[in-house]
């Protein structure tokens, strides 16, 4: 943390840059795309 940054708490997982880890654990990394982008345009479009 520094003065603008408020760590909460450490959360464990993978970078979604780690593609061969995420496949390796049975993840559809389309899915995880199609996914990603429709977070990303929902917060953009609809949230603002």
């Amino acid at each position: 943390s520094c003065e603008t940054v408020l760590t909460m708490e450490y959360v464990e997982g993978l970078k979604i840059s780690d593609m061969e880890e995420l496949e390796a654990r049975g993840h559809d990394l389309k899915k995880l795309a199609a996914h990603g982008a429709d977070f990303f345009l929902k917060q953009v479009l609809v949230h603002g």
